[in-house]
Order: C-alpha cells, then sequence, then structure tokens
C-alpha cells in the first residue's frame, strides 16, 4: 500500500513544479533596426482594467518598474545615444519615475530585478527627462518604435491616456564604414562587395575618388550588368567627369535596352537612365 501511494506523491510534486500558468501581465518582446542597431524590448504588459492608472496604481514622483513582473529590459547590439548620453552596447534594465508634465527615463545595468525592491540608483547609466504627450487610450501597457529613421527614432511607452517617447540615435556611417572596410578586405576581388561599397560612399558623400575607383574595379571584374554601369556613370559625374559620365550612361541604357527585349519585360528603368545621361551631359 505505501508503494501504490507513493508514486502519485512523486509525480504529482513533479508535475506542479514544472507546470506554466497564465499571468495576469503577459510577456512580450518587440525588436527593432535603427541603422546597423538592434534594439530588443522584453517587458510584462499590464491592463488597465478600468482601473485609474497614473497617480493611482502607478504612483506620481516614485519609480516605477515601467511594466510588471520583472524589470523591462532593452538591448543595444551597439552603442546608441540617448539626449547626449552614450550608451554602451549591451542589456539594461528599463525604471521610469512618472509626473504630469514629464518622465525621468532611467537605464540601470541590474538586469535580474523583479520590482522596485532592489534598485540601486549608483547603477544608472542614463538618467533623462522627457515630455508627456496625451494618447488614445491603451488598454495594454505598451512599447513601440515610432519615427525610425536612417539614424535615428523613437522607443515609447503608452498606457491609459499617456504617452512618453524616448529619442534614440546611432552612428550608422561608423558601423557601415567599418563593414566596408572588412569585406573589401575579405574579398577585394568581388565585383558586388566593391559596387555596394561605392554606392554607399556616393549615397552618402564621403569620398567620391575612392567609389569611382572602386566602380572601375568592379565593372572591370563584372561588365554585362547595366545597374554596374549606371552607377560607374554617376560616379564619374560625381567625380566632374562629364565625357566619360555621359558615355558609361549610354553603355548602361544599351545593354539594359538589351536585356529586357531578350526577357520581354517592361523597361521600368529606362526613365532613370535616360534622365540620369541628360542630367549628366549638362554642363555645369
Amino acid at each position: 500500500m505505501k508503494k501504490f501511494f507513493l508514486l502519485p506523491l512523486v509525480l504529482f510534486g513533479t508535475l506542479v513544479s514544472a507546470q506554466q500558468l497564465p499571468t495576469p501581465s503577459s510577456l512580450a518582446a518587440v525588436e527593432q533596426r535603427i541603422g546597423l542597431t538592434d534594439i530588443r524590448v522584453e517587458y510584462h504588459r499590464p491592463n488597465v482594467n478600468k482601473r485609474e492608472i497614473f497617480g493611482a496604481m502607478v504612483p506620481m514622483n516614485q519609480i516605477w518598474r515601467t511594466g510588471a513582473n520583472k524589470a523591462t529590459s532593452v538591448r543595444f547590439s551597439t552603442e546608441v545615444n540617448i539626449l547626449d548620453n552614450v550608451i554602451p552596447a549591451g542589456t539594461y534594465s528599463l525604471f521610469s519615475v512618472p509626473s504630469n508634465d514629464n518622465w525621468t527615463i532611467i537605464l540601470n545595468t541590474a538586469t535580474e530585478l523583479w520590482g522596485t525592491g532592489n534598485y540601486k540608483e549608483e547603477n544608472d547609466v542614463l538618467r533623462i527627462t522627457v515630455p508627456v504627450a496625451s494618447t488614445t487610450p491603451t488598454e495594454s501597457f505598451s512599447i513601440t518604435f515610432e519615427n525610425i529613421a536612417r539614424a535615428n527614432g523613437e522607443m515609447c511607452l503608452s498606457w491609459a491616456t499617456t504617452k512618453v517617447c524616448i529619442p534614440i540615435q546611432v552612428d550608422v556611417d561608423a558601423k557601415a564604414l567599418e563593414n566596408i572596410k572588412a569585406a573589401v578586405a575579405a574579398e577585394p576581388e568581388n565585383w558586388s562587395v566593391l559596387r555596394n561599397s561605392a554606392a554607399y560612399y556616393m549615397d552618402n558623400e564621403i569620398d567620391m575618388a575612392k567609389a569611382l575607383a572602386w566602380m572601375q574595379k568592379s565593372v572591370e571584374l563584372k561588365g554585362d550588368n547595366w545597374y554596374s554601369l549606371y552607377l560607374l556613370g554617376r560616379a564619374y559625374h560625381l567625380n566632374a567627369d562629364r565625357k566619360n559620365a555621359v558615355k558609361t550612361g549610354k553603355s548602361a541604357l544599351e545593354l539594359y535596352r538589351a536585356q529586357i527585349k531578350e526577357s520581354n519585360a517592361p523597361a521600368t528603368y529606362e526613365p532613370m537612365l535616360t534622365e540620369a545621361i541628360e542630367t549628366w551631359g549638362k554642363k555645369k
């Protein structure tokens, strides 16, 4: 009889320790790339549930875990800049101090906190103030990314009718140039690597002479690509070589027309090429 009852008790204990139950504040994660920087936020989402939030459930002018359960975490894959504060790559916990007109936003190096009980200000890497805005009623606390541009964006916190946004900037050129340098060093005879590198330099007005040299080498390695010829013409134009710009542009157009005729595809890019040739041929 003892053996008969012992087995179910052991099994019951195993099931209890392994069981998973839903929580009132669901776990969520959101990811966003700004430039070449990946940002990941993990947080729990409490609901309004007909309660008064700010000034009641979340006291004003007191530190708040900015979510529920375990402290919200924010991970940056590279260094970022937040209101002139340089934040190294890494993972941080997110806290805030809400008030009527603005919030204090805090990033802290202690990432395994539950609530604010063991929070220590000495571990802060960021303390900034951001203004409060009104928003449409938001039932579940939400962290979103908005106004994303090439090198900046905003991480926004919304709950009830309150919203605050944290501006984030990244040095996208520094990372891109580092990647270009490494790629060209690793594959100096790869026409695609050279073309991509030249295009980035031209798009961002970095070094037109180097962009031209890369495009010349790229076309030397693979000259049957109309887009490469177009970029080479553009590189000549940006280096004030009107004659070679027009000549190369015409070669790009001729090759493009031959390719679309063979494939019976629509001439989508012909206006772009003809306009470029016209522009490059004008005297300044």
